[in-house]
């Protein structure tokens, strides 16, 4: 067996000790951020585990596959609602000190509109602005 048929022959049976790895430009292809992107987000620990192999950076598919999975977010919804007690110190206002109250319910995009609409109406309002951020009232 000549030397150059044992190499083709080494060659062809050999496995990719790399099969199942991508290197960080297809990794940010497919991702769609850039080289730059992705090493931050190494830098900051932000990122799919990998390996360098020399000066080339690899990901493993299943370990950037799992690692996105862990990045979904589930949406809780939760009530915004005030506590109790601040219902009832606001309904009582209008009792003790003949002044009318809001209670707001709102997301937070929306809350600067709703304080510049009831100050408009009435600057001295009392009010609660009840928003919801990530979930949590």
């Amino acid at each position: 067996m000549t030397t150059q048929h044992a190499q083709l022959l080494s060659e062809t049976v050999a496995p990719d000790i790399f099969d199942g790895y991508i290197d960080e430009h297809e990794y940010c292809r497919q991702r769609g951020v850039s080289l730059r992107t992705a090493q931050r987000d190494r830098q900051l620990r932000q990122s799919p585990p990998y390996i360098t192999v020399g000066k080339r950076v690899l990901y493993r598919i299943e370990a950037v596959r799992d690692w996105l999975r862990d990045q979904e977010r589930h949406a809780e919804r939760r009530a915004s609602a005030p506590p109790p007690e601040a219902y009832a110190a606001m309904t009582m206002m209008p009792v003790l000190y003949g002044v009318n109250t809001a209670i707001i319910e709102t997301r937070p995009e929306q809350e600067i509109q709703w304080v510049n609409f009831l100050q408009g109406v009435q600057a001295d309002l009392p009010m609660i602005i009840a928003t919801v951020a990530g979930g949590q009232a």
